[in-house]
């Protein structure tokens, strides 16, 4: 099985239902490159990325076997589309190429971006109506964190957590800080 073309295909979806502002007001418009990566047999495997990759890049997987592409570090979106042509030509699900099933169920959880506390608390509202139990952000230096989590603290349904996630900028002399103050 060798590549014989790969469709890129640049998307920009409208955000949509209750994190539309909140999305529109930290991202902006945002595009997604779609992968449909064709072969010389009716198999097509498809990847999703953040940004669509340079000509150079895409024709770099042009004439190749997608199993030359295990632990392809070049491109996640095509890396994707690769593992799906080897999973659909070997006939199993992706995951077992990888080794045995670790278990029969994953962990979903919700995820936001940091907003006013309102539109926090709302949203927590919002993911619990849907079954989630926990929600990660980033936190943002925009917002105060502790009126978020007071916000939210007052609409989550017991059980329900937050993960703060504190990779988004900002300097980590104030995290021992602010640990100490949220817990």
């Amino acid at each position: 099985m060798k590549v014989t073309e790969i469709e890129v295909h640049e998307v920009m979806l409208e955000y949509q239902g209750f994190l539309a502002y909140q999305l529109n007001h930290y991202y902006g418009p945002t595009k997604r490159a779609v992968y449909i990566v064709h072969t010389d047999t009716v198999l097509e495997g498809l990847g999703e990325s953040g940004r669509a990759e340079p000509s150079e890049v895409v024709e770099e997987y042009i004439g190749t076997n997608p199993f030359d592409w295990i632990g392809d570090k070049m491109s996640l979106g095509l890396g994707t589309a690769m593992y799906d042509l080897m999973g659909k030509a070997v006939g199993v699900p992706v995951y077992k190429l990888f080794g045995q099933r670790y278990r029969a169920w994953a962990p979903v959880g919700s995820w936001t971006v940091s907003t006013d506390p309102v539109r926090m608390a709302e949203t927590v509202t919002e993911y619990a109506s849907r079954g989630y139990t926990w929600m990660k952000y980033h936190l943002s230096p925009f917002e105060n964190v502790i009126y978020q989590t007071e916000a939210m603290e007052k609409v989550a349904p017991e059980g329900f957590k937050i993960h703060y996630d504190l990779t988004m900028g900002g300097t980590d002399d104030h995290i021992p800080e602010l640990l100490e103050k949220l817990s």
